[in-house]
């Protein structure tokens, strides 16, 4: 939520939904902003890679591994995509 807000462009919105699929839950969180950079996609998630904010601040660079991590514990997967006018990030748990 905190890279969702940072990024959200000036009166835009940051979404949030829950979907149930089949033997899965999806939790996305959607911000209107700008796009990841092709060249960042890949690293998001890396240790201490934080990209640029508008407003200045230096993030450690350490909330979307602690994420991953969490997810791969949890046989869960993070999916993040450049989508029209913002970014998506998803929560994939698999459920029993």
């Amino acid at each position: 939520m905190e890279n969702a807000l940072d990024f959200v462009v000036e009166g835009g919105e940051v979404n949030i939904s829950v979907h149930l699929e089949c033997h899965r839950t999806l939790i996305q969180v959607v911000n209107q902003g700008p796009a990841i950079p092709d060249y960042a996609l890949g690293k998001v998630c890396e240790r201490f890679y934080s990209l640029p904010r508008a407003n200045g601040q230096k993030s450690t660079g350490l909330g979307l591994t602690f994420v991953e991590q969490i997810m791969q514990l949890h046989q869960g997967e993070l999916l993040i995509a450049n989508v029209p006018g913002g970014v998506r990030v998803t929560l994939v748990f698999t459920t029993p």
